[in-house]
This record gives C-alpha cells, sequence and structure tokens, in this order.
C-alpha cells in the first residue's frame, strides 16, 4: 500500500514550499523593514517632557521639533487610552547661520 504523499509530484511540493517562503519573506519585510519599523526608523529626542494632572487622569506631554520643520514645535498629550498632537510656528525662530546654502 502507497503512502498518500507519495502520490503528489514532487514539483508540486517544491512549489508549495517556496510560494510559502516567499510570502513569509515579504510578510516579514512589510512587518520590520519598512518605513515605520522600529528598526529602520530613527528616534528623535523631547524638547521636554512633562506630567499633567487633569481630573484625576496622568497625561503626558511631549514637547519637540520635527526634524523636516524647525521653525514649528509640536505637543503630543498622551493618556491612558488616547493621545493627540498639535503643531504651531515658533516664535523667535531664528534659522540656523552655520548653515551652507546653494545659489
Amino acid at each position: 500500500m502507497m503512502n498518500d504523499i507519495s502520490k503528489i509530484p514532487k514539483v508540486v511540493i517544491a512549489a508549495t514550499l517556496l510560494i510559502g517562503i516567499v510570502s513569509a519573506v515579504f510578510y516579514l519585510k512589510a512587518q520590520w523593514f519598512d518605513d515605520g519599523s522600529f528598526l529602520t526608523t530613527s528616534t528623535i529626542r523631547s524638547d521636554k517632557v512633562s506630567r499633567l494632572a487633569a481630573a484625576g487622569n496622568d497625561l503626558r506631554v511631549y514637547e519637540f521639533t520635527p526634524q523636516s520643520a524647525p521653525y514649528m514645535q509640536c505637543v503630543f498629550v498622551s493618556g491612558d487610552n488616547k493621545g493627540d498632537v498639535d503643531c504651531f510656528k515658533k516664535e523667535n525662530y531664528v534659522p540656523n547661520q552655520n548653515v551652507v546654502t546653494k545659489p
């Protein structure tokens, strides 16, 4: 009596395994190595971190300057369940005088 697996052609088994491996590689790439991954995304430091007591909630306030817009100031407020961010122009922003711009 022959084994049922032996009836399946080896090419079909190899193709199925290959498709599974390729799918796993693409899934891992999308999960771990695309933009936004903690492995490939740079971390910026907050300019200031504070706690805000608000009606029994422990809110955390993070102030930071976006790297792509140094003339802006952003504030991220994070609570137990939600968070929100707001950005505004800095009042007394002076561009870095050491930066050389091309004509």
